[in-house]
């Protein structure tokens, strides 16, 4: 290191506190998700979580998530594909995982024969 200084090139090796911050800045990481990103995965969420409480009951006042989930091709930014879009989700994967889910939670425990399905827990 001495040979260096004695060069004058010991100023090359010091840091430049500028560019780092410039660095830290240009990469820092931002929040995780925007809000409206956020109000959108919460209306998202939201709906889910409707969507399973009326496969499992049949209550009516779930039946709106089951709707708008099943609802395609529309150009409103809330809806089901719109939110989808903007949160980088495959709207058909994600309705069909979840209608399948649905499928297999409203399966009957029970054959025609009175027998218990495999894998059916009492």
């Amino acid at each position: 290191m001495e040979d260096i200084r004695e060069a004058g090139m010991d100023g090359i090796l010091q840091l430049d506190s500028l560019a780092q911050r410039e660095f830290y800045v240009a990469n820092a990481r931002k929040s995780p998700m925007e809000p409206e990103k956020r109000l959108m995965f919460a209306v998202l969420n939201d709906a889910i979580e409707g969507f399973r409480r009326y496969v499992q009951s049949r209550n009516k006042k779930d039946e709106e998530a089951l709707k708008w989930i099943l609802e395609k091709n529309t150009n409103w930014i809330f809806s089901f594909e719109g939110i989808c879009e903007v949160l980088g989700f495959d709207a058909d994967y994600l309705r069909s995982g979840l209608l399948k889910w649905g499928q297999v939670a409203r399966a009957p425990l029970y054959t025609k024969r009175g027998a218990r399905k495999k894998g059916a827990h009492a």
